[in-house]
């Protein structure tokens, strides 16, 4: 067995953990905030970096395998042990740090804003921001790793509290400078909505779109490289019109691919998710910032 890394592993040992406790997929899920098959894609993950089965299903329900039993039995103590220590350090309004999470074209748009709302707040404050996807992100501020974090549509949990910050929607861009029709003829770009969850708003669009991601030309994992090939001519973009609008150099082209792509069907919901012991007082003072933002 490979020697578990256990900082970089400590999400999915614990999704693995929260599956023990509730013996159904599901239902884990759902008290973690994450998707099932983003829940059975780290599981896999992990059960891959041990060479080992980790759960077995039957008529049920899910068990742990003695591989399972015997991992987080050695880890079970240690993982109390820094959730404890965290909790102790950042709650409530004892604290000289805010851990913030944000996805990089979230981060670059909102983070002025609840960087100057934290130093108006109390400047003495030190700030740490994570750049992750929603699902990575929504499991920190679970695990009380991240005291508050901007994801998209996150699912409810005991753990903490969701703010609706905006509704945005996804549409496609061309540089202005490419006339019409010749960008019919140029290659798409889309974020990678792979099947664990990382992406599942735009899969859901494809999704209601009649689409899948690899019919199209280019796929990443950051909006800020499709904003940088399409300002480079290189690409038709699907970007959210927060990115697309603000950037006087694109065009919303979204109509003339009606037969692929309709703009209506990709709305979705961005919040502002903060743990259920941090500081009321600051969190609505940033929550109102953000809905005000413009």
């Amino acid at each position: 067995m490979n020697k578990i890394d256990l900082f970089s592993n400590l999400t999915k040992i614990n999704f693995l953990r929260k599956v023990a406790e509730t013996g159904d997929l599901k239902l884990a899920s759902s008290l973690l905030g994450i998707t099932p098959s983003a829940l059975t894609q780290a599981i896999k993950a992990l059960e891959k970096h041990v060479e080992s089965t980790l759960i077995v299903r039957d008529k049920k329900g899910i068990f742990l395998t003695n591989a399972g039993k015997n991992l987080l039995d050695g880890l079970e103590k240690i993982l109390i042990q820094i959730e404890q220590l965290e909790s102790v350090k950042n709650h409530g309004n004892l604290f000289d740090k805010i851990r913030i999470g944000a996805y990089d074209s979230i981060a670059i748009r909102y983070m002025p804003t609840v960087f100057s709302t934290i130093k108006k707040y109390n400047p003495e404050l030190n700030i740490e921001l994570k750049i992750g996807r929603s699902y990575e992100l929504t499991t920190l501020v679970n695990l009380g790793h991240l005291d508050m974090a901007m994801v998209i549509e996150p699912r409810e949990s005991e753990n903490f509290d969701i703010y609706k910050i905006r509704v945005n929607r996804l549409a496609m861009y061309i540089s202005n400078q490419i006339p019409s029709p010749d960008y019919k003829n140029f290659p798409i770009g889309c974020l990678s909505s792979s099947s664990d969850g990382r992406a599942s708003f735009v899969m859901k669009t494809l999704k209601d779109n009649q689409l899948s991601s690899k019919g199209f030309d280019i796929q990443t994992d950051s909006f800020e490289v499709l904003l940088a090939l399409c300002l480079n001519q290189k690409i038709v973009a699907i970007l959210p019109d927060e990115i697309g609008q603000e950037n006087s150099e694109l065009k919303d082209v979204s109509s003339e691919f009606s037969e692929k792509w309709d703009s209506s069907k990709s709305n979705h919901q961005l919040c502002l998710i903060v743990r259920k012991d941090f500081s009321k007082d600051l969190t609505l003072k940033i929550s109102e910032e953000l809905i005000n933002f413009t």
